[in-house]
């Protein structure tokens, strides 16, 4: 080996390490396309930050409006539906008690009597059916005090999307305005 190569070599391997100390030593921030490195990435999670806060106003305002046009009207009506049916059943079981207490007031039976046991029967079914009944209104009571705290509660949850939208990209977020009307968004 010559002394030319020995020394290109060796020159090479001082280079090298010389190079590397030097990396090891230096910020991040000064090294040459590192910034750039830094910027892309900060960019391209601003980016997601931004795709992410999209979709969370779409999920807030999709919630709201579900629960607006599709939930509570649906609860409400099975809960009149279910209220029609219990007044008809007491309806019902009032006549039948009334046809049964008029064959066994005309007929003075005893109290052990097959008709006697029929009506007590159904005046429990009656009395079960008013307290299911009562039940029911009470549901669709607390549906109705409960709906105005949804609403605002959904409305909420709606602007919080729409602020953390605002923030990550202030001049190109629409504004979101939220009615009041059964028909919102």
């Amino acid at each position: 080996m010559t002394w030319e190569v020995f020394a290109m070599r060796h020159l090479q391997d001082t280079l090298r390490i010389a190079f590397w100390t030097l990396l090891a030593f230096v910020p991040m921030g000064t090294v040459p396309g590192a910034a750039a490195a830094d910027d892309a990435h900060v960019e391209l999670v601003h980016a997601q930050q931004i795709r992410q806060a999209e979709r969370n106003v779409q999920i807030a305002k999709i919630r709201y409006r579900q629960y607006i046009r599709v939930e509570y009207p649906l609860r409400l009506r099975e809960l009149n539906n279910e209220i029609k049916i219990g007044e008809a059943e007491i309806r019902l079981l009032r006549r039948r008690v009334d046809a049964f207490r008029f064959v066994t007031h005309n007929d003075r039976n005893d109290y052990n009597s097959p008709t006697t046991v029929n009506i007590k029967q159904l005046e429990n079914a009656l009395f079960a059916a008013e307290l299911h009944l009562e039940q029911i209104k009470a549901e669709r009571t607390a549906l109705y005090q409960s709906d105005r705290d949804r609403r605002t509660l959904l409305k909420l949850e709606w602007e919080a999307a729409c602020e953390e939208l605002e923030l990550l990209q202030p001049k190109a977020a629409e504004p979101q305005t939220i009615r009041n009307d059964r028909n919102a968004a």
